[in-house]
């Protein structure tokens, strides 16, 4: 009988104990939630342009269009101070026979007069050569040092080279393509 009471105590004291855990978690999560409302937020805009091409059995198409003007709150906690970021997502596919080359990594975007060159250590998938039959879905980074608005961007250019020839030096007017596509950055 000793036993049976010392046992059912045990229980008792354990039981609280958790019932105690679960109601600071309960607190915890609402803490938690509370902060993220009132984190700081970058401005972004979403564009789905409907460009698309194909030349020699390379077919290309840009999928989307993000523009992000960043807080300067998250501007100083990162390593990057450019107030702008224009992300551009790409759709590559090799149809032809042979390896065909896109020069992505040298892509340039024109933001009214101005010129940005891409950030090779940012992009995903830019390396030139795309083998035949294969599809490459790239992501092209380009740093804006001073943005008024994500929304604010009437028109800018992108612009690479397409080729057959996977030697740049030897890339001309007959065996590449030089692509300049006006992307349309607004709601106008």
């Amino acid at each position: 009988m000793r036993k049976s009471v010392i046992l059912l105590l045990c229980f008792a004291i354990l039981g609280a104990g958790l019932a105690g855990c679960g109601n600071s978690n309960a607190t915890d999560k609402t803490d938690t939630t509370k902060k993220a409302d009132t984190a700081v937020q970058d401005e972004k805009a979403y564009f789905t342009p409907n460009w698309s091409d194909e030349w020699k059995g390379l077919k290309s198409q840009v999928l989307l269009v993000t523009v992000v003007k960043r807080d300067n709150a998250n501007i100083k906690t990162s390593d990057i101070k450019d107030e702008g970021i224009v992300r551009i997502k790409l759709r590559t596919q090799n149809t032809s026979e042979q390896t065909m080359q896109t020069f992505l990594n040298e892509a340039k975007l024109t933001i009214g007069k101005s010129e940005y060159k891409i950030s090779k250590e940012r992009s995903t998938n830019i390396e030139p050569a795309i083998d035949k039959g294969r599809s490459v879905e790239a992501i092209l980074m380009f740093y804006v040092p001073t943005l008024k608005s994500a929304k604010n961007i009437d028109t800018a250019k992108l612009e690479w080279t397409v080729s057959t020839e996977a030697d740049k030096a030897k890339v001309n007017d007959t065996n590449s393509k030089k692509y300049q596509v006006d992307l349309k950055l607004s709601g106008k």
